[in-house]
């Protein structure tokens, strides 16, 4: 019986060693994982070619104990009338302010706020942006459930790291309001935009 506390005593030293190497892990080698949330409502409008721009409030978490560096986030939309799915990437980064004076009246308006070139998102935190996407091709748009799915890659990984959805509903109120909603030619500036919001989301709780 002798044995037992040189047994138990080496157990104890055991899971110390193993509860500091996890410890360590957690703390300074795990890797950056990366988690993607978008807001329920989106500012968006067309080009004058009829490309689909929208802005949406975009969130990524980083759960790893290294920086991650997002290299791209891009994504497609589905819907039941469209042939294929219409590809979107990111564009820009965009920041709001009112550009009327202070106390005349409001009017928002998003302002460039850097190209989406890269996103830096440090160790257990989290960074949110505003961020302007674009599709790839030109969209003819109808009334009916469109399903934004957003992908986020870190650095050169050839696979999504971090994936979520949209579903957006348009009524035809909503599709014939886009005819306005339109980029100028020159200015590449749009005046009206339309906002659209999740299937389902309400305001009451």
């Amino acid at each position: 019986m002798e044995f037992l506390p040189v047994v138990a005593s080496g157990t104890a030293i055991a899971i110390s060693l193993i509860s500091l190497a996890l410890t360590s892990y957690n703390q300074y080698f795990k890797k950056p994982k990366i988690r993607i949330l978008v807001s329920d409502q989106m500012e968006s409008w067309f080009t004058p070619d009829n490309e689909w721009v929208f802005n949406i409030g975009v969130t990524i978490f980083n759960d790893g104990a290294q920086y991650g560096v997002i290299s791209r986030i891009v994504g497609r939309i589905t819907s039941e009338y469209f042939e294929k799915p219409v590809p979107f990437r990111w564009r820009m980064f965009v920041e709001h302010k009112n550009v009327d004076p202070e106390g005349a009246s409001f009017t928002p308006f998003g302002s460039f706020a850097g190209w989406a070139y890269t996103l830096v998102i440090p160790a257990r935190q989290a960074v949110a942006k505003t961020v302007q996407f674009i599709t790839s091709t030109p969209v003819n748009l109808q009334p009916g459930v469109h399903t934004f799915e957003f992908a986020g890659f870190l650095g050169d990984i050839y696979v999504p790291n971090a994936t979520t959805c949209l579903p957006i509903e348009l009524n035809q109120d909503q599709v014939e309001r886009f005819s306005e909603a339109r980029a100028d030619r020159d200015t590449r500036v749009a005046k009206k935009s339309v906002r659209l919001r999740r299937n389902s989301v309400t305001d009451e709780w």
